[in-house]
């Protein structure tokens, strides 16, 4: 199934690679267990701290542990309304529910609200056998309050 190009590019999905020596962190393991108990976690630090080499560790480190791991890297200048909680959808189909899923059906729909698209797809991953971990990159290019928000009121429609 193709979605429109717009939607979200393939780069996005790419989980980054790394060269040199990794040390693991103390705190590695502790983060990792920190997400079997919450649905929503957010790493901040400043710019060149690690926090993409830290995220791709813990991708690493929960796939081998039968998560099932998505990444989304948000690209720059994602303002349109709905646009965020439209890539995440896009994100979840892709790596985890499916282009047989409602969620893709909706996808391809014009003039759908995107709120009720994300909380197709959150609660069609909630009926997934496993566990399922989506990490989000570059957050930052997400402007203003508006699309946080819509983050928002995600976490609270999950299952």
């Amino acid at each position: 199934m193709h979605y429109p190009a717009t939607l979200l590019p393939a780069s996005c999905a790419v989980v980054p690679k790394f060269r040199g020596k990794w040390v693991s962190p103390p705190a590695l393991d502790f983060a990792a267990d920190l997400i079997g108990e919450y649905r929503f976690m957010m790493l901040t630090a400043l710019p060149g701290s690690g926090k993409t080499r830290l995220m791709t560790r813990m991708f690493s480190e929960l796939q081998a542990n039968a998560y099932v791991c998505c990444w989304l890297r948000i690209p720059p200048q994602m303002q349109p309304p709905g646009a965020i909680s439209r890539i995440i959808a896009t994100s979840l189909v892709r790596g985890v529910i499916g282009d047989r899923s409602a969620t893709a059906a909706l996808l391809m729909g014009q003039g759908i609200d995107p709120g009720m698209i994300l909380s197709v797809a959150l609660n069609e991953v909630a009926a997934f056998d496993g566990a399922v971990v989506l990490f989000i990159d570059d957050i930052h290019h997400i402007d203003a309050h508006a699309p946080l928000q819509e983050l928002q009121g995600a976490d609270r429609s999950c299952p």
